[in-house]
């Protein structure tokens, strides 16, 4: 490994009743979550992404990738220029390096930016990848976010996986 960061893809602002196990207290109450981004630049000079966050173009208009009712409602609040393609652009790595985004999960804030690295193949637990392919957008899942990803590989989290198949992660 050369390099270790992280990015903040932007924000979402949740109502805290969602997180609270006092829902009636905290239901004016907002919550402010990041879309963080961790980035590995290996010795190879390929790049794996832990999440992709929010997309580029949902970036530069929440409202016109999401639906305004979602990105209301989910509390989207992103500007040009977050998304973590061109965050890397300005640290001078290109999109086509990124290899591989290990995806925490599938819900949009997470993956939504895997349409921005076409080449990257996506790893996922085998049980995100079915609740992704059955419970769709209610649930946080777009189909959208790896439609442009030939390359996804659900892993039996399970039992210890060579992620990349070189016994580097």
């Amino acid at each position: 490994m050369r390099d270790l960061f992280f990015l903040s893809t932007g924000k979402m602002r949740v109502p805290a009743f969602v997180f609270s196990e006092s829902p009636a207290r905290d239901l004016f109450r907002a919550v402010t979550l990041s879309a963080t981004v961790g980035v590995v630049e290996r010795a190879n000079g390929s790049v794996v992404l832990v999440d992709a966050g929010w997309s580029e173009a949902t970036c530069q208009d929440p409202a016109g990738e999401l639906g305004w009712l979602k990105a209301k409602t989910v509390g989207v609040v992103t500007r040009a220029g977050d998304s973590a393609k061109e965050q890397l652009a300005a640290f001078g790595i290109n999109a086509d390096r990124v290899s591989h985004i290990v995806a925490t999960h599938l819900h949009f804030d997470h993956i939504g930016g895997a349409v921005d690295f076409p080449n990257a193949e996506v790893i996922c637990g085998a049980p995100e990848y079915s609740a992704w392919k059955t419970k769709g957008y209610r649930a946080g899942y777009r189909a959208a976010d790896l439609s442009k990803s030939g390359k996804i590989r659900p892993i039996d989290a399970s039992q210890p996986v060579d992620l990349l198949g070189d016994g580097s992660i």
